[in-house]
Formats: structure tokens, C-alpha cells, sequence
């Protein structure tokens, strides 16, 4: 069997393509993408790193992590501990671990957030808009931004609708001494 040798210059664009979905194809040019950061193979970040300009993940971050100007790239190898958020879009191809206490973590992306088959997390994960594809692992909630508002609005009118439960002060019981006002504890 002969092996065929393979040049080891680095690329300028790499392309993930769906087996199962050959038409979705995500291709990665950093500097079209203006991805100016990068945590390499073997780095491990720990604390908040905020970044201006795209980031891609190689090695490991524990902590929160704000990517400004540009998408986040986790790569199968990288992995993230912590909330993110992204101004762009999010590749997810890489691990996200939830904290030592069991808490997920959060992601947030302003743009598209795209959950590749070789993602595995332990988080909650809200978006724009959501590209998932077969083979991705997610322990969280999966939503989108105009789902979380609703949430927000459901729950906002859920309790509005609830009986106030609210102390009556002394000057209304003293204005009404025939009406027994129970005690509260």
C-alpha cells in the first residue's frame, strides 16, 4: 500500500461539508470572516477573554468569552467552558462543558449559530437563527432569540395575571376597624 504525501502548508480556506445534506457547506475564510484571534492546539485559557475580530478555538478556554467584529469558530478540537457571546455567527464544532457544579453553559449569537455533527454540549444555546446538523449532541435548550422574548413576555403576563399577595399597611386597617384583616405571617 503506498501513501500518498499531502502538503503541510496551511490552507487559506478550509470547507465542512454534510454528508447526509450535501447542498449545506460551510467554507472558512478568515480573512473574508475577519477572524484576527486564535487560541492554538494545546492553549488553555483560563479567565474572560473579550476579542475583537473573529476567534477560532483550538485549545481549551474556561471562562466567559465576547467575541466583537466577527463569528467564533470552535473546531472539533476546542473546547469552551463558560457563557459566550458573539456579536456574528458561531460555528460549533468543538466541546462545550458545563460547570463543575453541573450548570450549563450559555451561548449567545447575534447571528447564525451553526451546531456541526461533531459538536457535543452541555449548554443552552440561543441564536438569531439555528443550522443544525445530524450527528450534533446538545444537553440544553436549543432557541432562538424571538422564542426567548416570547418566554420573557409569557412569563411577564403570567404574572401579571396572579393575585397580589401584598401586605395590607396599617393605615388601611385602621381606616376599616369592622373588617377583620388577617394577620400575615
Amino acid at each position: 500500500m503506498s501513501r500518498t504525501a499531502r502538503s503541510s502548508r496551511p490552507r487559506r480556506s478550509t470547507s465542512l461539508t454534510e454528508e447526509t445534506c450535501p447542498q449545506w457547506q460551510v467554507a472558512f475564510d478568515p480573512v473574508a470572516m475577519n477572524v484576527v484571534n486564535r487560541i492554538a492546539a494545546g492553549t488553555i485559557q483560563v479567565g474572560s477573554i473579550r476579542c475583537s475580530g473573529g476567534l477560532v478555538v483550538e485549545g481549551r478556554i474556561e471562562g466567559s468569552v465576547e467575541v466583537v467584529g466577527g463569528p467564533l469558530w470552535l473546531l472539533a478540537s476546542g473546547e469552551i467552558q463558560g457563557k459566550v457571546t458573539v456579536e456574528g455567527d458561531a460555528y460549533l464544532m468543538g466541546t462545550i462543558h458545563s460547570a463543575p457544579d453541573g450548570t450549563l453553559s450559555e451561548v449567545y449569537a447575534r447571528g447564525v449559530a451553526y451546531l456541526c455533527e461533531t459538536l457535543q454540549a452541555k449548554a443552552n444555546v440561543t441564536a438569531q437563527a439555528l443550522q443544525t446538523f445530524h450527528g450534533m449532541l446538545v444537553y440544553g435548550k436549543l432557541r432562538t432569540f424571538k422564542q426567548m422574548q416570547d418566554e420573557a413576555a409569557q412569563a411577564s403576563n403570567a404574572a401579571c395575571a396572579k393575585p397580589s399577595a401584598a401586605p395590607v399597611p396599617d393605615a388601611a386597617r385602621a381606616s376599616a376597624p369592622h373588617q377583620r384583616v388577617p394577620e400575615l405571617a
